[in-house]
């Protein structure tokens, strides 16, 4: 009974060291897997409130592990929401969880610029700065024009904002969120 107790505790030990390693390792591979702050969830729920929002559709560029996706369907169910990632294995760990919580989400594993942006009216993306001049080039080409581009800490390098939101005002170089209507749009 002993070794058998010994056993199973020793797979435990393995199995969980297994996928903590995965998880590290997958991470590298497919750059930062950082949760969006949940002032910034916050504002842009207010965001998305503010703009009468709530029954249309909502993508999530680079969704990671989901976590914002399944805050804003709880926060807005009647929101159509896509969410994108690139990496194969956090769609099936997405999906598997939007299963288990029921909920209607859609989880894509694809390229975020393969993604046609006439099909949405907000988007969110909390990606690093490199990617920001695509993103922008995508959301001005293809986008309606009521749309709302929300970025989360990068802003896009040649459009003014129509609202900075800055997370902690008391903090130096603090996160920011930042706000484009493609209507209002200017370089």
């Amino acid at each position: 009974m002993i070794y058998l107790l010994i056993v199973i505790i020793a797979l435990t030990l393995i199995i969980n060291l297994t996928l903590f390693v995965f998880f590290i390792v997958h991470s590298f591979c497919y750059r930062h897997d950082i949760t969006s702050h949940p002032k910034a969830i916050f504002y842009l729920h207010e965001i998305i409130k503010q703009n009468q929002l709530t029954e249309k559709s909502f993508v999530d560029l680079g969704c990671a592990w989901g976590s914002l996706s399944f805050q804003t369907k709880n926060k807005y169910p009647n929101l159509n929401i896509i969410a994108i990632d690139n990496s194969y294995f956090r769609i099936f760990i997405c999906k598997l969880l939007n299963f288990l919580k029921k909920r209607k989400i859609k989880f894509i594993h694809q390229n975020i610029y393969s993604f046609d942006f006439s099909k949405a009216d907000i988007f969110y993306s909390y990606l690093w700065y490199t990617e920001m001049e695509m993103l922008e080039k995508k959301f001005l080409t293809e986008a309606k024009p009521q749309s709302l581009l929300i970025t989360n800490d990068t802003s896009l390098p040649n459009l003014k904002p129509k609202k900075i939101i800055t997370l902690h005002t008391k903090k130096q170089n603090s996160e920011k969120i930042f706000v484009y209507k493609k209507q209002n749009l200017t370089t």
